[in-house]
């Protein structure tokens, strides 16, 4: 009866790290984060990650929110020990010893969402791994999006996914979708560890820009404001393979800079205003998407699901009465040619998938997009002229604005 009891307790000494609570054998863990991968702009947009502890022996799986800023943060699920008051601004999490691995991911909130990785951290059944869970942008109305222009502008591709739910619009000011994580670290018993991640881009960071021309005529006139919409967006992204939803695509509306039409633009382009003079205006976009896929067919007559842009584009000009008038110019294409060019993604054929090539990228669209001065011979202030012929497409090219 005594050895047996004697060796109870051993047992017990033992087994002690697999409880959830703080306690004194608890070990710490600190994490730090390497930006380095990422632009200063792009991690500037990052304000916190989430951290998933997952001990591969004696399985526990902890969930904690860090600050970017300086790598402090708190439990999703609080110790025993501690208090809700004390559960902030921590710069070392106590964790029982043992064997882990550590991911990290954007933290849900502000425009951010998972599937699956609640079920994953609870161990429910049908989920076997990390693979499982998915990342997306939180959608939106298209009477709550953030940019759309000052008149009722109709969506000329109203599209659905295929389980019939509308496409719906994302916000253009995203974060990047960031991931990293770590092989097998042991966590001894008393002692502070300091894991380090590195960050790696998830999504994909695009420049996306095109060209107006100008036919001036005995009118002159100035490009003020262009908007954009652009379909194909896939919805989700897988956080362990990168593979794409491109089943289920959405859209993405945003408010265009104009800038010099003779460099290739990115995100310290100077924006430029457009004169008289010009001949050509550039209009650039800077976005953080999951992926932008092109449209099953290319031609000038096929108008509906991804790969899609419309543009308003507003124009500004003095009429013969010596009175400033604004026109808004609208068109559509098909932007499956580009997208192909620009090699934004591409079909692994093993595994039956899309993902990213790079991440960062240029889509440089391709189009005949020309203001004539005939646009400009409406009457009265505002009003919706529509692109109403298209050229033919060359090789590599799209069709110019076409109406749908």
């Amino acid at each position: 009866m005594i050895c047996l009891l004697f060796c109870s307790v051993l047992v017990a000494c033992t087994e002690v790290d697999l409880c959830y609570e703080e306690h004194p054998h608890s070990s710490f863990v600190s994490f730090n984060y390497d930006w380095n991968n990422m632009s200063k702009n792009e991690s500037e947009l990052i304000d916190s990650m989430t951290v998933v502890c997952n001990r591969v022996i004696n399985s526990r799986r902890q969930t904690l929110g860090l600050e970017t800023a300086e790598n402090t943060g708190k439990y999703d699920i609080l110790p025993d020990t501690l208090s809700e008051a004390e559960n902030s601004n921590i710069s070392e999490f106590g964790l029982p010893s043992g064997e882990y691995k550590f991911y990290t991911l954007n933290r849900a909130g502000a425009g951010v969402k998972y599937k699956n990785l609640n079920e994953f951290v609870n161990y429910d059944e049908s989920l076997h791994g990390f693979g499982n869970i998915w990342m997306e942008y939180e959608t939106q109305n298209y009477a709550d999006s953030q940019e759309k222009p000052n008149i009722e502008w109709t969506d000329l591709n109203p599209y659905q996914h295929l389980n019939g739910e509308e496409a719906l619009y994302l916000n253009p000011d995203m974060c990047p979708l960031v991931i990293d994580s770590t092989g097998v670290v042991s966590i001894k018993a008393n002692e502070t560890k300091q894991i380090n991640f590195t960050s790696k881009l998830l999504s994909q960071n695009i420049d996306i820009y095109f060209d107006i021309k100008k036919e001036r005529g005995n009118i002159d006139f100035t490009v003020d404001s262009v908007y954009c919409i652009i379909s194909g967006v896939p919805h989700s992204i897988n956080v362990a393979t990168g593979r794409l939803n491109v089943a289920e695509t959405d859209k993405m509306l945003f408010k265009t800079r104009l800038v010099d039409p003779n460099t290739v633009p990115t995100v310290s382009s100077a924006n430029v205003e457009d004169t008289y003079n010009n001949k050509v205006v550039r209009c650039y976009r800077n976005v953080n998407v999951t992926g932008i896929v092109e449209n099953d067919k290319a031609g000038d007559d096929v108008f509906y699901g991804p790969g899609i842009m419309q543009a308003l584009i507003y124009v500004g000009y003095t009429d013969a009465s010596n009175q400033k008038q604004t026109r808004i110019v609208n068109g559509i294409v098909n932007i499956h040619n580009s997208i192909v060019k620009a090699k934004l993604q591409t079909f692994d054929k093993d595994y039956g998938y899309y993902h990213k090539t790079k991440d960062h990228n240029v889509l440089y669209i391709k189009i005949d997009a020309t203001i004539k001065q005939s646009y400009l011979n409406g009457s009265g202030t505002g009003g919706i002229d529509n692109w109403s012929e298209s050229t033919v497409q060359g090789e590599g090219e799209d069709g110019g604005f076409d109406i749908y």
